[in-house]
């Protein structure tokens, strides 16, 4: 049956303590440090004047109107408080509306649904304008007059880091790479770069809260669960307990069964697996299914190789939908009210 979720609470984000198993959480606090644009100063300090330049490492970003920001292609200095913000990756976008950052324009994906569905109401409340496609535009990026560019650092069509020199030629430009972090790291990163450290700290602790609710709320369904999607060759991606989605769903007390063969992908975050093993890798006792949306449970259902699974076999199989292939404040928000109404004791 299909459950109908209201529209993201503006309330979400940590889990408080890792699940064990977790790598250690990298810190990405940046050091800032502000350039010097008095020319009294500067002159000085090309002259060697060790003073000057002492005194303008310590002067603040809103005193001079810049910072500078240490980021995946070096140093570079940006707006203390940058008013035309243009995310170069769609992947970064929610991340960066979340920290409350004056998005004006945003790279999209593939297909009709450009933005992510699960903040593309949020990005059309506040006028961003859609840049077509993954691959990034650098005409149109030029076009919508940024202040500060914001790329990614990884991982396909949306990695910017070949386009530095020509993005930087736009506006100042920082690379940041969403590999291998969680989505709470990402948000703290991204949130010392522009200073917003008060809004990241405040989504950390309104996610801690809203975990502890859900898991309070619900009686959880027969374990171990199996967490994957379903690909266009037939194969699955089996979700491990430290990729994000297996992260999330483990510190509500889901027990996440990991696929024992396939391919494992170098960041240790999805395996992925042959549909004739099926049976052994999708063993758990409960399915949750990332990018299909519940019409879409139908066609799964007369997939052969699903039907001989436990969870489709019994019918504990639930649809997590689109929004939890990529997750963010507002995507996680989504996928905790899913699981509240779907699991809840009320």
């Amino acid at each position: 049956m299909r459950v109908s979720v209201g529209r993201r609470r503006q309330r979400l984000g940590v889990a408080g303590e890792r699940p064990t198993g977790h790598r250690p959480r990298r810190s990405f606090r940046r050091a800032l440090a502000v350039a010097a644009v008095a020319g009294s100063v500067a002159l000085t300090a090309a002259c060697g004047g060790a003073d000057a330049t002492e005194a303008s490492s310590d002067e603040s970003p809103s005193a001079s109107g810049t910072r500078v920001v240490e980021h995946e292609k070096g140093s570079t200095e940006i707006p203390a408080d940058p008013q035309r913000v243009v995310s170069a990756s769609v992947t970064l976008t929610g991340t960066l509306l979340a920290l409350d950052v004056p998005v004006v324009a945003s790279q999209g994906s593939q297909g009709d649904n450009a933005f992510f569905p699960q903040w593309a109401d949020v990005a059309a409340e506040r006028g961003v304008e859609e840049i077509p496609g993954v691959e990034i535009s650098v005409e149109k990026i030029a076009a919508a007059e940024p202040d500060l560019i914001v790329a990614a650092g990884c991982c396909g069509q949306d990695d910017g880091s070949e386009l530095y020199e020509e993005l930087s030629a736009i506006a100042p430009t920082i690379v940041v790479s969403y590999a291998e972090k969680s989505w709470l790291d990402l948000t703290e990163e991204l949130g010392a770069d522009l200073g917003r450290e008060e809004r990241a700290g405040q989504i950390a602790d309104e996610h801690a809260a809203r975990v502890a609710e859900v898991k309070e709320a619900i009686t959880l369904p027969e374990q171990p669960t199996s967490l994957y999607s379903v690909a266009q060759d037939g194969s699955a991606n089996v979700f491990t307990k430290v990729s994000p989605q297996g992260e999330l769903l483990s510190a509500l007390g889901f027990e996440i069964q990991e696929a024992t063969g396939g391919e494992l992908k170098a960041d240790r975050t999805v395996s992925n697996v042959a549909a004739e093993t099926f049976a052994d890798q999708l063993s758990g006792s409960t399915a949750l299914i990332v990018n299909t949306e519940e019409e879409g449970l139908a066609a799964l259902r007369e997939n052969p190789a699903l039907q001989v699974t436990p969870a489709f076999r019994d019918g504990e199989v639930y649809a997590l939908g689109r929004e939890a292939f990529r997750l963010d404040y507002y995507s996680v928000g989504v996928v905790l009210d899913k699981v509240e109404a779907w699991f809840g004791r009320g």
